[in-house]
This record gives C-alpha cells, structure tokens and sequence, in this order.
C-alpha cells in the first residue's frame, strides 16, 4: 500500500535519494505503522513529532492506504517576548 511522507527541516535528510523533494510517496506492507515507517526510512528512534493526516500521533498509529505522515524535528521553547518578563510585573 501506498502512503505520503513529508520530511520538514534536518529529517529531509532521511528522505529517499530518488526524491526531488522533501516529499513522497512510500510503499509499506499491509498492517504497517507509524514506527515500521520510521525503521523502513531509517529513521528509527530519532527524536521528531509525528503527524498522521495533519493530527499528532503516537508511533504505534496503523497507516492505511493514502495516508500522509509527516516527520517534524522536536518543538522546543523560545525566549521571552517583551510581552513577557519581570519588567510587567509591577
């Protein structure tokens, strides 16, 4: 069966080599998962947020045919904006 993948930022560089782009479609066995995708991709257990048909999800997820994973690298905090801090405090 066949499933879209999409890679955003450094995970492109597990995208297949006969991708033009950060996209694609993959060929995966009937009863694949989110997790079986990542190991087919070689992506094993790099830290990334997965989304299956634009919700997040867990590894385990079941993939069915035309599905779209999309591979994203973790979320992390940013700094403070001048809408926050001890200077509003008062």
């Amino acid at each position: 069966m066949k499933v879209n993948v999409i890679f955003f930022g450094d995970l492109a560089r597990f995208k297949p080599a006969e991708w033009e782009r950060r996209r694609g479609t993959v060929d995966v066995p009937e009863g694949a998962t989110i997790d079986s995708l990542a190991e087919q991709l070689g992506i094993g257990n790099e830290a990334c947020v997965v989304m299956l048909n634009e919700e997040q999800h867990h590894r385990g997820a079941a993939l069915h045919e035309g599905d779209t994973v999309t591979f994203l690298p973790p979320i992390a905090g940013g700094a403070p904006t001048l809408l926050e801090g001890p200077h509003l405090r008062e």
